[in-house]
């Protein structure tokens, strides 16, 4: 399903998607494409946390990074 307010960069939610965006391409950078996916994939899906992804996520901070931006995309 496609959402036309997501991409308009002078909605609110079209400015979280911009944002977020932005986020996630300077993660990918620190982190790695590859090892970011997979991160995200297994908080997502609620995987057990392996030591080093756990200090990952504390380390960038992602849980809040995260939950800022998909509760400002659902508002």
């Amino acid at each position: 399903m496609f959402w036309p307010d997501m991409e308009d960069v002078t909605t609110s939610k079209g400015k979280e998607v911009a944002e977020l965006r932005k986020v996630y391409s300077a993660m990918r950078t620190k982190i790695g494409a590859y090892e970011l996916y997979n991160l995200l994939e297994k908080v997502i899906i609620e995987v057990e946390l392996l030591p080093d992804d756990k200090k990952t996520m504390d380390e960038y901070n992602l849980d809040a990074v995260l939950l800022k931006h998909v509760r400002g995309m659902a508002m």
